[in-house]
């Protein structure tokens, strides 16, 4: 085969019931150049490689890396640290095994886009959520529409409105990004730090095409019941854009902006767990930065029991 233009790169791990319509999804891409398709599988112990295999018997584009022991348990991270350094397209197109691809000219429009517009760096697309709990598809609660044209580096410090795969992104760019990081970071999420490093050398585009599923499985929603992951994920954001505000810089009138979001979200968090240890910390944090008001410290309030949540939860709907 040729020098692929493009490398679809996609990491899985248990993934049996979606793995193959992830896989379709590469396949029925339509381009006009060449692709490969290479997958990591993190050491599966259902019948994901199983079922991987017989794909790769019957397309020769697709290559894969079988672990035989499971590198995420020892830090290491499958996309940042294996699948981006042994691809070898000029651009890299980012699916997980659970998500899969619905618009065959996903990539061709992506590529079009970037080759005649050699300032961007990355495109990313509109893509719709089907949440397995309750077997259907889902409205969209996390975006930020008035920063998907074009967002830039500041504006994904405040609100990152890229879905990870949707992505197509200059290789040499990405990986650019990828050696700037700390070596050893303990950062729990790998593409966030990718699109704010991308935004900062490059212009990112968003194209309102709908060209993708996100999968939202039983056990993230279990995940978002659990207050100490939820909790140090949030504050592993907060790591990576305090590490980029010092490293890359950015204003004052933003990084403020991004301190507050940050106070204020966490004692948010505190209120629905209802942890008055962390409300108590994030209402003295936005002290420091002079933020309190009237609706924190209802949260505050709300965060000691059961019965102060309902009172503030009543409060909200009727006033609020």
């Amino acid at each position: 085969m040729a020098k692929p233009l493009v490398t679809i790169a996609c990491a899985t791990y248990n993934q049996e019931k979606y793995i193959a319509q992830a896989i379709e999804g590469f396949l029925i891409q339509r381009t006009t150049f060449d692709v490969e398709i290479l997958i990591h599988d993190d050491a599966s112990t259902d019948n994901t490689p199983n079922i991987i295999r017989e794909y790769q018997k019957r397309d020769e584009r697709i290559k894969v890396i079988f672990q035989n022991e499971n590198q995420y348990s020892q830090g290491i991270k499958p996309f940042v640290d294996i699948l981006s350094q042994q691809a070898k397209g000029k651009y890299i197109a980012i699916c997980e095994g659970d998500d899969y691809w619905t618009d065959p000219l996903k990539l061709q429009k992506q590529v079009d886009f970037l080759e005649t517009h050699p300032e961007y760096g990355m495109v990313h697309t509109d893509h719709e959520i089907y949440s397995e709990h309750q077997n259907e598809f889902v409205k969209r609660k996390f975006d930020a529409p008035e920063f998907n044209d074009n967002p830039t580096f500041e504006e994904i410090l405040l609100k990152n409105p890229v879905s990870t795969l949707t992505v197509l992104v200059d290789l040499s760019l990405m990986n650019n990004v990828i050696s700037d990081f700390p070596k050893n970071n303990t950062w729990k999420l790998g593409d966030f730090p990718m699109w704010l490093g991308i935004a900062h050398y490059s212009k990112i585009k968003y194209l309102t095409d709908n060209t993708a599923v996100y999968r939202v499985l039983n056990n993230s929603l279990s995940n978002q019941l659990d207050f100490s992951k939820k909790i140090a994920m949030f504050n592993s954001v907060f790591e990576v854009k305090t590490w980029f505000m010092e490293n890359y810089g950015c204003s004052d009138v933003i990084r403020k902006k991004v301190e507050e979001n940050y106070f204020r979200e966490k004692l948010r968090l505190a209120f629905v767990f209802r942890e008055p240890v962390t409300a108590f910390e994030a209402k003295q944090e936005l002290r420091t930065t002079k933020a309190f008001n009237f609706l924190d410290a209802l949260f505050v309030f709300g965060s000691r029991n059961k019965i102060n949540q309902f009172i503030v939860k009543v409060y909200l709907k009727l006033f609020v």
